[in-house]
């Protein structure tokens, strides 16, 4: 995402930020209000469950950005790209320090220190 950010700002003058990335969340939001009613339904109460979603997006010349798909199993294999290679480990982390992380975490704020 930086460097297509950066790629749009140096060489086409256009704010990633401003202009696309919220096209995108306006997608992805939309994506997740479509089908929230369906698994919430079909989900058990008390249970403690989350779901990685991959978004494949295109953006053309205009900006109009399209989804080409949502996977329930994105891959997660960072061979051989370098981006992949920076990006997967702190998906893969930010989502367990969301999801997982406060179950385990302790009263007493130096047991949480590493």
């Amino acid at each position: 995402q930086k460097d297509f950010a950066q790629y749009l700002e140096n060489y086409k003058n256009i704010d990633f930020y401003k202009e696309i990335y919220p096209k995108m969340k306006e997608i992805i939001q939309n994506t997740l209000e479509a089908f929230w009613n369906k698994i919430n339904k079909n989900i058990c109460k008390g249970l403690n469950q989350f779901e990685l979603l991959g978004y494949d997006f295109m953006v053309d010349e205009n900006l109009k950005v399209y989804l080409i798909e949502v996977n329930t199993n994105p891959c997660l294999d960072t061979q051989p790209c370098a981006l992949l290679q920076r990006l997967i480990p702190a998906v893969l982390d930010q989502t367990f320090k969301i999801c997982i992380d406060p179950f385990f975490s302790s009263a007493d704020p130096k047991k949480q220190e590493h």
